[in-house]
C-alpha cells in the first residue's frame, strides 16, 4: 500500500510538473524574428513571460515563410497581432494565419479608414478572440503591458487619406523590455517622422531605440537624417529587397544608417528570417536563420 501511495505521489508530482512548464512563464528573454517575406513586413515577438505578439503577416504568397518561422519557434497560438494598416503586404497572411492559429486579440489604427476594405474588416472580426481598435498616442501609463513588456502606439494621432499618402496610417509601435526599445515605424513617411520631431511634442525623448524598423521598407520617402539621428539605432532592419523593387531599400537610406553607427539587416537573400534576442540590458547582433 505505501508503494502504491509513493506512486500516486510520483506520478501527482510529475503532473504538477508539466503543468508548471506550460503555464506561460517564458524563459525571461526576448526573441524577435524578422520574417523574410520580400517586401513586406512580418516581425514575431516571443515575449519574455511566454506570449507571443505578431506584428503584420506579410504578403498571402509569403505566409509559407511565416508558417515555418511559427513552427521553428514553436508557437501554438497568437495572442497579440498588430496590424499597422490594410495594405497587402501587411495584412495579406490574416487568412492563411487564422485558419492554423487561433489569434487572441488583434490590434489595428482606429482613425484608418482608408486602408482596409470592408472584406478585410470582416476577415479581422471572423479572425481573433477580440478586436481593439487603437486611437494613438498611447504612451506611458494608457500604453499596453503585454507579456512582460511595455507598449507604446506613438502615430498617428488622425486619419491620412490617399491623397495625403494613406501609408501615414500606419501606427508606429515602441516597445519596451527592461532597458532595451524597440521602434517599429510600419510605412510611416516622413510626414510622421516630422510630426514625431516637432518641438511642440513630447514624443521626441520616445524615440531613441536600440532596434529600429525603418519606414517604408527603406524607401527614400522615410528616415530622414534628423529622424535616424534622433532614434540612433544600433540596429536596424528594413524590410526591402531589390530584387522586387530597386528603390528598396534605398542605398541612400542604407549609407544615412550605416553613417549614424547602424548594423543593417534587409530581407534580401535566401535566409528564413533574421533573429535577435534580448535579456533586457542588452540586445544581441542578428542572426540569419536559414531553412
Amino acid at each position: 500500500m505505501r508503494r502504491f501511495y509513493r506512486m500516486m505521489l510520483l506520478m501527482l508530482l510529475c503532473a504538477a510538473l508539466l503543468f508548471s512548464g506550460c503555464s506561460g512563464e517564458g524563459s525571461g528573454q526576448l526573441t524577435l524574428y524578422g520574417v523574410n517575406t520580400g517586401k513586406s513586413d512580418c516581425l514575431l515577438f516571443l515575449l519574455p513571460k511566454g506570449e507571443t505578439l505578431l506584428v503584420d503577416t506579410g504578403l498571402k504568397d509569403t505566409y509559407d515563410r511565416l508558417e515555418a518561422v511559427l513552427e521553428l519557434a514553436g508557437v501554438k497560438e497568437i495572442d497579440h497581432l498588430v496590424i499597422t494598416h490594410g495594405h497587402k503586404d501587411h495584412i495579406g497572411g490574416l487568412k492563411k494565419l487564422a485558419k492554423d492559429y487561433a489569434i487572441g486579440t488583434i490590434y489595428t489604427n482606429a482613425y484608418d479608414t482608408a486602408t482596409y476594405n470592408d472584406a478585410e474588416r470582416e476577415t479581422i472580426l471572423e479572425a481573433c478572440r477580440q478586436w481593439r481598435q487603437i486611437s494613438p498616442p498611447l504612451r506611458g501609463t494608457d500604453g499596453l503591458e503585454l507579456g512582460g513588456v511595455h507598449l507604446d502606439f506613438l502615430a498617428p494621432d488622425r486619419p491620412y487619406s490617399d491623397e495625403e499618402d494613406d501609408n501615414n496610417n500606419s501606427l508606429v509601435l515602441r516597445l519596451v523590455y527592461g532597458e532595451v526599445a524597440f521602434l517599429l515605424m510600419g510605412d510611416a513617411t516622413t510626414v510622421i517622422e516630422e510630426v514625431l520631431l516637432s518641438p511642440g511634442e513630447e514624443m521626441t525623448s520616445l524615440l531613441p531605440a536600440a532596434f529600429l524598423k525603418v519606414g517604408r521598407h527603406g524607401k527614400e520617402d522615410a528616415s530622414l537624417p534628423a529622424f535616424i539621428a534622433a532614434v540612433h539605432p544600433a540596429q536596424a532592419y528594413l524590410t526591402g529587397n531589390r530584387e522586387e523593387d530597386e528603390d528598396s531599400p534605398s542605398p541612400a537610406v542604407l549609407a544615412r544608417l550605416e553613417e549614424a553607427g547602424a548594423q543593417t539587416y534587409s530581407n534580401e537573400g535566401e535566409h528564413l528570417a533574421v533573429r535577435w534576442q534580448s535579456d533586457g540590458a542588452s540586445l544581441s547582433p542578428g542572426e540569419y536563420v536559414y531553412e
